[in-house]
């Protein structure tokens, strides 16, 4: 994409901006044409060679990513107890004595499953526990973060999507919450569709060869860079007002990961579906491809599966 081209051509000490099919450089605009561009101010020699982001280089040891035996609350979607009940999470509000309860539910339709390159939904409700009954407590704003993780330090952490949300009107300074009375939003997380660039350029006295490769990454790419579960990020904005008047306002942290649904469908030549995971195994230097298992034989292995993709590493 436009700005991973920049910052490459920045690191080769070249600066660019991309206008349509034409690049500029401080040598001069290139125009790109059936994979060769002519630099049409002569002067110096280009070249450039980039690699795609997902290529892992190595000898016989893999580097892990940071902090992969941490227990966060994890939400599993393939649970049937989870759909219905979600998950319940009691967070501390600083120098309060009550307490922030938040209760996660993934909304999946039937046969639906929780994966990375497609739009999913999640219902966020809040309410306080241990709330005096002169104390009055609105949600000013929620921010949520949400990324991708991988226990491979090659796509740790990165930002999916982020959203807000606050009272759409003048009438209240924010959400009211207490002991009974809960806020509840059903948050959408955008399917992840990012491109990365590859490729090469060369050039001398003018003329300038080479080729650039922009690919989309599917849902294989992912599971197969170790991505295998989505971190979910949330500040809670809150304004408290005290029996005496005094209005404090603070932030709540709250933060859980989800389970990313660790198979990938196929088509066969003869139009059945197959599927296959990806999963990493110590002293190896890459995620492994499993065999391919039927739909049926996918739901009997999903166990194992979880365990070999390695998002339960330490357990």
């Amino acid at each position: 994409n436009n700005e991973l081209i920049k910052k490459v051509f920045n690191k080769s000490k070249i600066t660019i901006t991309r206008l349509g099919r034409t690049i500029k450089t401080k040598f001069g605009k290139v125009k790109f044409f059936n994979g060769y561009q002519k630099v049409l101010k002569k002067g110096g020699i280009i070249i450039l060679t980039t690699a795609t982001v997902l290529i892992l280089s190595g000898c016989n040891e893999q580097e892990l990513s940071p902090n992969n035996n941490v227990k966060y609350t994890l939400i599993d979607p393939a649970e049937e107890d989870v759909l219905e009940n979600g998950i319940k999470k009691e967070e501390k509000v600083l120098g309060e004595d009550f307490k922030l309860v938040v209760n996660y539910t993934p909304l999946l339709e039937k046969n639906e499953h929780w994966t990375v390159t497609k739009n999913k939904d999640i219902n966020m409700e809040i309410h306080t526990e241990g709330l005096p009954s002169d104390y009055t407590v609105y949600i000013d704003n929620v921010h949520i973060d949400i990324y991708v993780d991988s226990i491979l330090p090659k796509a740790v952490t990165l930002k999916q999507d982020t959203m807000d949300d606050r009272i759409h009107n003048s009438q209240m300074m924010g959400f009211p919450i207490s002991n009974n009375n809960k806020y509840s939003n059903i948050f959408t997380i955008e399917g992840s569709n990012d491109t990365f660039v590859s490729g090469y350029v060369s050039g001398y006295n003018g003329y300038v060869s080479g080729s650039f490769e922009e690919q989309t990454l599917t849902e294989s790419k992912y599971l197969k860079s170790g991505i295998d579960k989505n971190i979910m990020e949330s500040i809670i904005d809150l304004i408290i007002i005290k029996p005496d008047g005094t209005i404090t306002c603070t932030s709540v942290k709250s933060k859980i990961t989800i389970s990313i649904w660790p198979f990938v469908e196929y088509l066969d030549n003869d139009g059945k579906k197959k599927y296959a995971y990806y999963y990493y195994e110590n002293g190896d230097d890459k995620m492994t491809k499993s065999d391919y298992m039927s739909y049926e034989d996918s739901l009997n292995s999903l166990s194992a599966a979880k365990k070999r993709v390695k998002y339960l590493i330490g357990e």
